[in-house]
């Protein structure tokens, strides 16, 4: 009960028997089939439904087990469905899952009330630092290389700039509010993943109560944390086509003042001298993980095949390249096939952003098929080497958004991307990557002869859940690649449990696992993030072992 289909798809694979019965549209069906026993996969409402009619036999039913323990009380069908099901059956079981220990921080009395509402009796913890846990892990654990990276000074700046308006906007709120517990909306807490969560459940009891003042404040700290991320993770252009928006006087004249601040006016010259230099070239900066990821897939993972080569005869090597969003995933296939200089060039081009004249790495780039080169201002003058001339002007940011979704093609923002690696020569070190990535040495492998391609080593770009939300899809690609070289491109505490779960059920020797690369920006806010995640995470579970007491 409460499965997604792609859970239940998964477990279907798994049992792979044939008492695992599907649900039936017909009652009359789906009666016949209670009656013949076995596992049953079932909606939560049809549950009910077949409950209150007396289509189940409840008194032969064996037991239940429930997934998302923590949503019963918010959801109230899954709750209503076991209260039917214990009135008139006290043998059976419940057993109710959830690997979400933070959810049950919220609130008073949460873990009470779920434990009231699934009628359990017991409750097993099961944390990373439980000695059982930490020595069955350690045994098996994968090979870790980290690497810290620094963000480049103007990146650096720009997140200092962020984080100085939110401080402001904090204040704010707490200012305007003296009255409400603001307890959990703090410049920390603005920067983690699960934000929004911390403010519905901090303020949805008094959201009715709160100014419109203050909503817009909220709101605008949401814009902000937006913008952190994509100065975080995402390439210099898609940050000052954002940041251009913000700049516009019917943004000003309604939000909170924010955009009028002199920190507001630093980071949108630092952002834009990220894309055009001092002479006001089109020269803009590369992602700051991108050398390394080039490096690693360029030095360190070839060198490691061939010192590998004898005893991974017959078998291609995997890499798995683990990125946090559907655009990154799809720049990261971009960058690798096509290099850095090409892929900003389009990406500007797409984001119609102006440009009056380029520099000299940028002028001989030739461009995606169908883009057209051109340069605003009545000096330029195109090369002959590119033909063309004036580019369209900046538009309205809603259409800008239309116009990106038509041109981009339609797998422009798949969750993952597969292409195969050539080896040669992809370990020279004085080759420079921008000439490497225009030597072909990544291709991308179209869907009918993925299962055919084994000769070269394989490389998949993926999110770490899917877009169906899918919390097993990086298990079952974990499953079917068995990948020897995991890239953890943005940092996700449940992605690196799932990999160290991964690695101690194969229990390999030390030299067949895998091998992890974990690129981390030191001493900035994904590190800050990463690290609470991390705290968040044992004092839930030290709250439900206190509990549990």
């Amino acid at each position: 009960m409460n499965c997604s289909d792609t859970e239940e798809k998964f477990y279907r694979s798994k049992l792979n028997s044939r008492h695992v019965h599907e649900t039936a549209t017909n009652t009359k069906e789906r009666e016949k089939m209670y009656l013949e026993g076995g596992i049953h996969f079932i909606t939560t409402r049809i549950l009910v439904v077949d409950l209150l009619k007396n289509r189940i036999p409840i008194e032969m039913i064996t037991g239940i087990f429930v997934l998302r323990a923590h949503t019963v009380i918010e959801s109230c069908q899954e709750a209503f469905a076991l209260r039917l099901y214990r009135q008139r059956n006290r043998d059976g079981f419940v057993k109710a899952f959830c690997n979400s220990a933070e959810s049950f921080t919220f609130g008073y009395g949460h873990v009470e009330r779920v434990i009231n509402n699934l009628y359990v009796n017991e409750l097993f913890v099961w944390p990373r630092f439980q000695q059982l846990i930490q020595v069955t892990l350690k045994k098996y654990e994968p090979v870790i290389v980290e690497f810290h990276i620094k963000m480049t000074p103007k990146m650096t700046s720009i997140q200092t700039y962020i984080l100085e308006i939110m401080n402001y906007l904090v204040k704010e709120v707490k200012r305007i509010n003296p009255n409400i517990d603001m307890q959990e909306v703090t410049v920390e807490n603005c920067v983690t993943k699960k934000f929004h969560k911390i403010l519905q459940l901090q303020l949805d009891t008094v959201w009715h109560q709160l100014s419109q003042q203050t909503k817009m404040l909220i709101s605008e700290l949401k814009t902000l944390r937006s913008l952190m991320i994509t100065t975080i993770y995402h390439d210099c252009i898609s940050l000052y086509a954002t940041v251009q928006r913000y700049r516009k006087t019917e943004y000003a004249m309604n939000c909170s003042g924010w955009v009028l601040l002199d920190a507001a006016e630093q980071m949108f010259e630092t952002a834009k001298r990220r894309v055009f230099n001092a002479d006001d070239e089109f020269d803009p900066e590369w992602g700051a993980k991108w050398q390394s990821l080039s490096d690693i897939l360029r030095v360190e993972i070839p060198n490691d095949i061939k010192l590998n080569a004898e005893q991974r005869k017959n078998k291609s090597a995997v890499v798995l390249i683990l990125c946090q969003d559907n655009k990154t995933c799809y720049q990261l296939s971009q960058f690798l096939m096509m290099g850095a200089e090409r892929l900003l060039l389009n990406m500007a081009l797409k984001n119609d952003v102006k440009v009056v004249k380029m520099s000299k790495n940028y002028q001989k780039i030739e461009v995606t098929k169908g883009i057209e080169i051109k340069i605003h201002g009545s000096d330029a003058k195109p090369s002959a080497d590119e033909g063309t001339s004036s580019t369209a002007q900046l538009n309205d940011p809603d259409e800008l958004q239309g116009e990106e979704i038509e041109e981009d093609p339609l797998d422009a923002y798949q969750d993952s991307y597969i292409m195969t690696m050539t080896l040669d020569g992809a370990a020279e070190q004085d080759l420079d990557v921008s000439t490497q990535m225009e030597t072909g040495v990544f291709s991308q492998i179209p869907p009918t002869e993925r299962e055919e391609c084994v000769a070269k080593p394989i490389v998949c770009i993926q999110t770490f859940k899917s877009n169906t939300n899918d919390s097993l899809s990086l298990e079952t690609t974990l499953r079917d690649l068995d990948p020897q070289y995991v890239v953890m491109f943005h940092c996700n505490v449940t992605a690196i449990r799932q990999l160290e779960v991964h690695e101690a059920r194969l229990r390999r020797n030390e030299e067949d696992r895998m091998k992890v690369f974990f690129l981390l920006h030191a001493e900035t806010i994904e590190e800050q993030s990463y690290l609470t995640n991390l705290r968040r995470e044992k004092q839930a579970f030290e709250h439900l072992i206190e509990t549990k007491r």
